[in-house]
């Protein structure tokens, strides 16, 4: 049975009514480690039925993708080419796009192999309750060559205006958000306010993070 995780998210009702009436939906990226330089985030949960009481709940559950789309931000990546894939697991690539694993791979990280000169847009996608299986990650995978991804417990949420795809890449957005640490637990408590932000009652593990910072730095850590 895969590890189960939880962020249980409170709210007033004013503030869930001035979300709703701005037509706000609540955002989730998480954090992925890679040798890959020049990948992007995308949105791995989008929800818009958010209540005073919410709560984003996920599995370590996973599987690999690659796509023939060029990586830039406000695409929505098509991860229908994909496969379930484990940490220590090779995802490999065919001449003609085809996926395949074998559980020969580098212990704790999924390792996608290009075994064809054709280039592709690659990641790692997560399974959660509030969306199923969706991506965290576009990475540029160049052919012949390997990328290595590994899921983090970490979790970026922000409220964002209009409805935005999971599995779009986004370089940077408008709202403040908050990046929240879940390495050795399996649940955190935040809350949000309308005018106030998000509050973990200086926690440690909380860190605020402002509108239009870079997402790639705070989302893809370096190996």
């Amino acid at each position: 049975m895969s590890t189960s995780y939880e962020i249980d998210i409170t709210m007033s009702p004013d503030s869930v009514q001035k979300l709703k009436q701005q037509g706000c939906s609540l955002l989730a990226f998480k954090a992925v480690k890679t040798q890959v330089s020049n990948g992007a985030p995308t949105v791995w949960v989008s929800a818009s039925n958010f209540l005073t009481s919410t709560s984003l709940s996920w599995e370590a559950s996973y599987s690999a993708y690659i796509s023939a789309q060029t990586i830039k931000n406000q695409v929505t990546i098509n991860t229908n080419t994909n496969v379930s894939a484990d940490l220590g697991y090779n995802v490999l690539v065919d001449q003609y796009g085809n996926l395949s694993t074998n559980t020969n791979g580098a212990q704790g990280t999924i390792s996608i192999i290009n075994q064809a000169a054709t280039p592709y847009t690659t990641g790692v996608s997560q399974y959660s309750d509030n969306g199923g299986m969706q991506p965290l990650c576009a990475l540029p995978l160049n052919g012949n060559f390997m990328d290595q991804v590994t899921p983090i417990e970490k979790v970026l949420l922000v409220f964002s205006t209009g409805i935005i795809n999971t599995g779009t890449v986004l370089y940077s957005i408008s709202s403040a958000g908050m990046l929240i640490d879940l390495t050795g637990v399996n649940n955190r408590g935040v809350a949000f306010d309308i005018n106030t932000g998000w509050d973990a009652q200086g926690a440690a593990w909380a860190k605020q993070i402002a509108p239009n910072v870079a997402l790639s730095p705070l989302l893809i850590t370096q190996n």
